[in-house]
């Protein structure tokens, strides 16, 4: 059986060849993902054009439309057939009962199957000509979404193409068909497919499988064991002569979209430029939904109301607006938000290419949710956050990375704007090491060496009134050996004592305030390990610091789940291999703490339970530090 991949005006040649064929019976296929808009262009283009080609000296050929969604068995379809050949015959007649009939065939046929006094086998059985099916074209669509068996459908369809000749369109997403559940799975197969001694992968690798599965792996298991795929297979190819892949102009139906839904010139405008965008993006994640696309013209559509005072924003954020309304309807989870304007903003890459973020956006579309008032500030914080961004670009610190293309006055004033910067605090100290990069490598060449001196007693004097920061990376010198690299890395190492010094008196300090609060005690250590973990290696003792006796105390008072966060805090702490080099120290009062506490005090059950666990905690640290020692002490 071919495939082929086709747009609408190829399809539709491929329909009327189909259609004028008479050698053999067979149904067509036309099949297309979800949202591609196969049933808009079926009713909109494909009927109206068979109508155009009907031939005049057969009157009686008729269109018979019916979409399969939610049917439950063969006899509804037999219903709903019988509905439509009405309304096309009577509604010739009676222009009221074509009005009504159109949109309510399947509430027409609902009361044929529940009324108990009409007789369908014996109305279809007295049925004059023109209700005949003869000189008729069938069109099936939302094949996959029918609540029954598949089989049998196919089976009820090959009737009309075999017995009566009459040309049948399917138009189906086929793929969802191969994967549908609605294949009248027998329970009992199931509970076959869960026996353990069955090789469902053909071959046996003498590995040990998990006992548990998965439900797509049960139905995966069914499907191979009692072939319902290949069942699907047989009977499509006695009823499908031909099936034909829907494949529409992406771009082209987006621009249908645009022009006949969106009324605002401007935002009309905006997405008409971005087709090529739009495509990028469906490309990337393989979906080209166009009912996606109108859930993202309403939402962006919605969105220009909120930035009225921002329009030039409006722009920036449409490729995102549209990324999030894929993720949103393909059940993908959204990115997570980084640090930018307290995680409210963010750049992300889409396939190469920066795409700005908004977090309310994806509250937005996900859940309709939007606050104008939040939305104003937000956008006001990113175009001053721009502003800073740019006028960071053309700081001295950026500038001079190409000071070998500038002239020497060039070079000298922006060395001396970068020393008015630094004075005025507008330099964190993670940029110091390249601040004094600059000073080295441009004094080694013969500029102006006083910055050098100056320099460091600025940054010294940032240290000291910051009171904690952390270490200074050498990231930024050459790997050349010279005098002046020497005396870089020496001026380096001159501040990060500074830094350490502050870090050693704020952590002493912090760690014995902590033990004030009999509420929070034990969330405080937790918070305090998880702030300073990374820098935990500059100490040599942590809890040789804490008043050991207030800790015993606090400890002996506290509930559990303060306990619980400070057993937590400690494995933290001393999650290292070498500890023994590092917190020695730390033993004495470790030990003592292991001792004091007595896991069969006049505690609660929960708070036994703690302090035990904290006591295996405490001993893992203890014989990590000195086994021996600990094993002579016992």
């Amino acid at each position: 059986m071919k495939e082929i991949y086709l747009d609408e005006k190829q399809i539709e040649e491929v329909v009327i060849k189909y259609l004028d064929n008479h050698t053999y019976n067979y149904a067509l296929m036309i099949d297309g993902s979800w949202g591609t808009g196969k049933t808009f262009f079926v009713k909109n283009d494909l009927i109206p054009l068979i109508k155009k080609n009907k031939k005049e000296s057969d009157p009686k050929n008729k269109i018979l439309y019916v979409s399969l969604y939610g049917i439950e068995s063969c006899e509804e379809i037999s219903r709903l057939l019988y509905v439509e050949l009405r309304h096309q015959v009577i509604s010739k007649k009676d222009s009221a009962i074509k009005k009504w009939i159109g949109s309510g065939a399947k509430v027409v046929a609902d009361v044929f199957k529940e009324s108990k006094g009409i007789d369908f086998e014996k109305i279809t059985e007295t049925m004059w000509d023109g209700l005949l099916f003869k000189n008729t074209i069938m069109i099936f669509d939302d094949l996959e979404r029918c609540s029954c068996n598949i089989i049998d459908v196919l089976g009820y369809i090959n009737n009309f193409v075999e017995h009566d000749s009459v040309k049948v369109l399917l138009i189906a997403n086929e793929q969802e068909i191969n994967t549908a559940t609605h294949l009248d799975n027998n329970p009992l197969e199931f509970l076959v497919c869960l026996q353990k001694n069955i090789d469902f992968l053909g071959e046996n690798n003498g590995n040990e499988k998990n006992n548990s599965i998965t439900i797509s792996e049960l139905n995966e298991r069914v499907g191979k064991l009692f072939k319902r795929n290949q069942s699907y297979e047989r009977i499509k190819e006695k009823v499908v002569g031909e099936t034909i892949k829907y494949k529409p102009n992406f771009c082209n139906k987006l621009v249908e979209l645009i022009n006949k839904y969106v009324d605002d010139e401007k935002i009309k405008e905006l997405l008409l430029k971005k087709i090529d965008a739009f495509e990028r993006i469906s490309w990337q994640y393989n979906h080209y939904n166009l009912r996606t696309f109108l859930f993202f013209i309403s939402k962006y559509s919605e969105l220009k109301s909120h930035f009225s005072n921002h329009m030039d924003i409006l722009e920036e954020i449409l490729d995102y607006t549209y990324y999030v309304c894929i993720m949103v309807k393909s059940g993908y989870k959204l990115p997570s938000w980084g640090t930018t304007l307290n995680g409210k903003i963010s750049i992300f890459d889409n396939n190469g290419e920066s795409v700005l973020g908004f977090k309310f956006i994806d509250e937005f579309v996900k859940y309709g949710k939007i606050n104008k008032k939040e939305v104003n500030e937000v956008v006001s914080q990113y175009i001053a956050y721009e502003k800073e961004r740019e006028e960071y670009k053309n700081d001295p610190i950026n500038v001079l990375e190409n000071w070998y293309l500038m002239e020497d006055k060039e070079v000298e004033k922006h060395l001396e704007k970068m020393y008015e910067n630094l004075k005025n605090e507008q330099y964190i100290c993670s940029m110091y090491p390249r601040i004094l990069k600059y000073y080295f490598d441009l004094s080694s060449i013969g500029f102006k060496k006083d910055y050098i001196d100056e320099s460091i007693n600025i940054m010294k004097k940032n240290i000291i009134d910051l009171k904690w920061t952390k270490l200074l990376k050498n990231r930024f010198f050459s790997k050349s050996e010279n005098d002046n690299e020497r005396e870089y890395e020496e001026k380096i190492e001159y501040l990060n004592q500074l830094i350490k010094k502050n870090q050693m008196e704020e952590k002493d300090f912090h760690l014995n305030c902590m033990l004030c609060n009999e509420l929070t005690w034990g969330k405080e250590f937790y918070d305090y390990v998880l702030k300073y973990e990374n820098d935990a290696v500059e100490d040599i003792e942590f809890i040789n610091k804490i008043d050991i006796d207030k800790l015993i105390n606090i400890i002996n008072r506290s509930n559990s789940k303060n306990i619980d966060l400070f057993r937590i805090a400690l494995c933290k702490m001393y999650k290292y291999s070498n500890i023994d080099e590092l917190y020695m120290d730390d033993y004495e009062n470790l030990y003592l703490l292991y001792k004091s506490l007595d896991e069969n005090g006049n505690y609660g059950i929960t708070k036994k339970c703690n302090i035990r666990w904290l006591k295996k905690s405490l001993k893992d640290i203890i014989l990590s530090l000195d086994k021996e020692r600990f094993n002579t002490e016992e």
